[in-house]
């Protein structure tokens, strides 16, 4: 008699490795996957059960690229293009109200947004991120979080050196955590410096973290680091030795197939985040391209103040469908892949090589989506269902590393309603700020 700690159980399951399993049943000892296994199969016994009949099962989802806390401006400066978004609405709104106690008032809510849509990984730079650190390590959502690193004050530190020094005794403080990977976030080409770039890969070298940073998201980026340097941001980053398999490059709108090519070869991650590109009329990745090609790509939802949502089931239709748009192939970036990106190698983009997919040995980050509502039967491909038809509002249950973190839409590590009205707080501040 085989003992679980949680059984998960699915009409389907969906995993890269064993195919899709129809009754199928995932058995979890601790923080991982024990069994992978067909109802019948097995005599076992478990102290949790769930899923059912009505339910697919898969990987949770990934988020590699977010910044979790601007939940707090969500609506507060839209349809702009991104450098009026920043300069005259985002970078001073943070320069006013981002502070620690921001931080840990926004995050839990941003948090539950997430968790409730399925992301049981996500990858966040922002500020205060021990703070975050904190805050996320409680509610048990797997995070690889990044202190913002820029050539010029931010809310936590007057220069990019007192920066770093925050960043290496944030990295000290968190390293090896069950749930938190502390990370490096040098933000962009066009904010930092050769030297900034130079120390952050230095320190996510040394301590063999995830090292995120914006690159080519713009036209007008691109433009200006050919005029500073000569050269486009991923020839630049590559050139002054920047690029590895630690770096995570959001957003990557603007590569040409010689750049897809040197990521390939560095292994170089990729966090594609087209809601928000296509939001602010940045473009649109070259997804099809990235496939083809083997480069290693994840999806981000970018933060909700770009967003103005973080559900990923939204950015895994879009991915699809803009893909196909862009290249005029209706068969480019079939569901599979895009799924595939929002689990599997999105977990690797972060340095997860034991997560984000249903085998045997992975970490049980696990969810379950319910396919019983009019808009979700019925369900001839549990794979094009949840790329195509699935909501975030269809998660039902999240595992993350064997504990169940959401279950019948009730949240079991945080306070919904506390966590609700501490919002409040700050969000009536920005209002009477800007009079919305």
């Amino acid at each position: 008699m085989e003992k679980f700690d949680i059984v998960i159980k699915g009409r389907f399951l969906i995993s890269f490795k064993h195919g899709i399993i129809e009754n199928g049943i995932v058995g979890i000892k601790g923080p991982r996957i024990e069994k992978i296994f067909k109802d019948g199969e097995l005599e076992y016994e478990s102290s949790q059960t769930l899923g059912g009949e009505d339910y697919i099962v898969l990987p949770g989802l990934v988020n590699t690229h977010t910044h979790a806390a601007m939940i707090a401006f969500r609506g507060l400066a839209d349809d702009l293009p991104l450098f009026e978004w920043l300069q005259k609405y985002i970078w001073p709104a943070e320069g006013k109200f981002v502070k620690a106690d921001f931080i840990k008032k926004a995050v839990p809510v941003a948090a539950a947004e997430m968790i409730s849509t399925g992301t049981t990984t996500m990858a966040d730079m922002y500020f205060f991120q021990d703070d975050a650190a904190e805050v996320l390590a409680n509610i048990g959502l797997r995070s690889v979080i990044a202190e913002g690193i820029i050539n010029f004050p931010t809310p936590t530190a007057s220069n990019w050196k007192k920066q770093l020094d925050y960043t290496e005794n944030f990295i000290k403080n968190w390293i090896g955590h069950e749930v938190i990977k502390p990370s490096i976030g040098p933000h962009a080409p066009y904010t930092t410096t050769p030297e900034i770039l130079e120390r952050a890969r230095e320190i996510g070298e040394k301590y063999n973290i995830p090292i995120q940073i914006h690159v080519a998201e713009t036209k007008n980026e691109v433009d200006e680091i050919v005029k500073k340097y000569g050269k486009t941001p991923v020839r630049y980053l590559d050139s002054v030795g920047f690029l590895s398999d630690l770096v995570v490059s959001a957003h990557s709108v603007w590569l040409d197939d010689e750049e897809i090519d040197i990521y390939v070869e560095k292994h170089v991650g990729i966090a594609s985040c087209p809601q928000s590109n296509a939001k602010l009329a940045s473009g649109i990745a070259p997804h099809k391209k990235f496939i083809e090609k083997g480069a290693k790509l994840g999806l981000g939802t970018d933060g909700d103040a770009s967003n103005n949502s973080l559900d990923m089931f939204q950015e895994m239709k879009f991915t699809a469908l803009i893909c196909k748009v862009f290249s005029k192939d209706p068969t480019s970036c079939p569901a599979v892949e895009v799924l595939r990106a929002a689990t599997l190698t999105g977990a690797r983009v972060l340095g997860y090589y034991d997560l984000g997919d249903l085998r045997e040995g992975y970490l049980a980050d696990v969810i379950t989506v319910k396919i019983n509502e009019p808009h979700s039967t019925p369900v001839y491909n549990p794979v094009s269902h949840l790329v195509y038809a699935a909501k975030g509002t269809d998660v039902n249950d999240v595992v993350i590393n064997g504990k169940v973190i959401y279950s019948d839409k009730e949240f079991k590590t945080i306070d919904i309603e506390n966590a609700k009205y501490e919002f409040t707080d700050i969000v009536k501040k920005i209002n009477d700020k800007y009079n919305r």
